[in-house]
């Protein structure tokens, strides 16, 4: 009887790696399979197995034939990478001979750099430029969605600013209303603390130097690239065409994946064998298609970093209150319109009335008529719910001394509602009751504690705030602590949490389940160290919502 010869043991790691890509096949398998990443276990497996027949063949004579595997395995890709890589050398010598002596002159303080890049995230490529090179302003062609109408500016204007410029620009309702946005800085991965960018819908002013971004996607073979032709014109008609990319070659060691993913509802999965190319390299300037664009212009790199202490002292661009001021006007219209009827139009909502919460001046001569219009807004149902949100919300933002005159009408009105528990007032609202002091103290209880348990946020606030003089309610604040509706870190839980600490009640608040919890900052281990019936109102305002 003839026996069958030996194998080498290595060739079970490419069995393994048949049945796994086998199991992938299949819906139920192949979607645990794609969590644990099985597509990428042929980078061990395969080279495993190659390399292990290598080492089998060297030791023992009788296998000696098999080394021809792993020879051409190895040997075949070294090929492959070798033409990948000098296919990708070749890519970046073309780009570099391509832009070759192309410029176009830019003076940033009599012309306006305008890009058009659809291709990138919203203000991507400006806000690129603006980090590393000193510009005053980039202006950025709107994507879809940006503008809110076919009147509105076509562009968008970027800029640097210091924190509290970019605070005020997000906290400010006028600043939403006029399209006005603000976001944190990121430079070359790291996130810089004092620089924010931010954007305003604006046209610019001065002769433009416009930029056009087109991107394209190519392959040939076991290479892929990526080219961005950039044309650069001048005021005076002066165009020159750019380029800058990525290329992704193949590395020198062999990665292969054998995998499928997720297929369609009543397709089979979509499978893949190929090798993973290595990290994208630049074509073209090393910083991508800004600092390619920054070359054609004669800009001197200049990071957002380095400038952090003269970007703190910017102060707002006078075009910036251009924009809001008709804004103000506009919201002004709506808040009056309320006023003489709550159910004013369609529904009148905050966002109608952006931007006067700044303007103390504008409010506080109408907080007595905002007071007299609220309970027919209060009272109206939904027809009026949205009236009633605007008029509570800018009586929120009056001054300390016109909250205070009209403070006992607004105490009048909100105890003469009966189903006050079970609607609410808005959160802000309810929190400033306590500057009133004690006599908020009926009300605040109505909302504290409200048949829905996602409404009173902003009332266990204000008892936070009342501190010594709602000690009374702390016993039934305590028993909030224990509500599986608001435990693990809900921002009711964090509220109740802190006003017992206020009130002097540090003994109830140590038998919270979730006192050691630490889900919100600053912690309640921190408040538990730091808050007394004697800290300021402030250290309820900063527990979260």
């Amino acid at each position: 009887m003839r026996t069958l010869p030996k194998l080498p043991g290595s060739l079970l790691l490419f069995g393994l790696a048949a049945v796994v890509f086998g199991l992938q096949l299949n819906a139920y398998f192949g979607a645990f399979l794609l969590f644990l990443g099985a597509p990428y276990w042929p980078v061990f497996t395969v080279n495993a197995g190659f390399v292990g027949l290598a080492a089998e063949a060297l030791v023992r004579p009788g296998f000696r034939f098999w080394i021809v595997l792993p020879v051409l395995w190895f040997g075949g890709y070294a090929g492959l990478a070798a033409l990948s890589q000098h296919e990708a050398a070749r890519l970046k010598l073309e780009v570099a001979e391509f832009n070759a002596g192309k410029s176009v002159p830019f003076f940033k303080d009599t012309q306006a750099l305008v890009v058009d890049d659809k291709t990138l995230a919203l203000g991507g490529l400006s806000v690129d430029l603006l980090g590393h090179y000193n510009l005053p302003v980039v202006y950025a062609t709107r994507v879809i969605g940006a503008a809110a109408t076919p009147d509105s500016p076509h562009n968008l204007a970027w800029r640097l600013g210091g924190q509290k410029l970019c605070e005020t620009i997000q906290k400010g309702a006028a600043y939403r209303a006029a399209g006005i946005q603000a976001y944190g800085m990121y430079q070359d991965g790291k996130f810089l603390k004092n620089v924010c960018n931010y954007y305003a819908p604006e046209e610019p002013s001065k002769p433009v130097v416009g930029v056009r971004v087109k991107s394209s996607s190519h392959g040939l073979g076991v290479t892929t690239w990526t080219i961005d032709d950039i044309a650069i014109a001048s005021p005076d008609g002066h165009a020159v065409i750019v380029r800058s990319g990525t290329v992704q070659p193949l590395g020198w060691w062999p990665l292969p994946v054998f995998g499928c993913g997720l297929g369609d509802a009543g397709l089979p999965a979509r499978c893949v064998a190929a090798f993973m190319p290595a990290a994208p390299q630049p074509l073209g300037r090393p910083g991508g298609s800004a600092e390619t664009i920054a070359e054609a212009l004669g800009l001197k790199p200049s990071s957002a970093h380095e400038r952090s202490a003269e970007i703190q002292n910017m102060p707002m661009p006078a075009s910036l209150r251009g924009i809001i001021e008709p804004r103000v006007v506009l919201s002004l219209a709506n808040l009056d319109a309320i006023i003489a009827d709550p159910n004013h139009g369609p529904g009148l909502t905050l966002s109608d009335v952006g931007g006067l919460d700044l303007h103390q001046e504008l409010l506080d001569p109408r907080a007595g008529a905002m007071v007299a219009a609220l309970p027919a807004a209060l009272d109206g149902g939904e027809a009026t719910r949205e009236s009633a949100g605007v008029l509570e919300a800018l009586l929120a933002a009056l001054d300390q001394d016109e909250f205070a005159r009209v403070g006992p009408l607004l105490l009048d009105v909100f105890a003469s509602r009966k189903g006050l528990a079970e609607g609410g007032i808005d959160d802000r609202l309810a929190a400033r009751l306590a500057d009133l002091g004690p006599a908020s103290l009926p009300v605040l209880q109505v909302l504290a504690f409200p048949s829905r348990p996602w409404v009173g946020v902003g009332a266990l606030k204000g008892l936070c705030r009342l501190g010594k003089p709602a000690a009374g309610l702390a016993d039934k604040i305590a028993v909030l602590l224990e509500a599986p509706d608001i435990a693990r870190g809900n921002g009711r839980h964090a509220a109740a949490y802190a006003a017992l600490m206020r009130m002097g009640r540090p003994d109830l608040a140590a038998k919270d389940p979730d006192a050691a919890a630490s889900v919100l900052p600053p912690g309640y281990k921190e408040w538990r160290a730091s808050v007394t019936p004697d800290s300021p109102t402030e250290v309820c305002d900063h527990v979260a919502w």
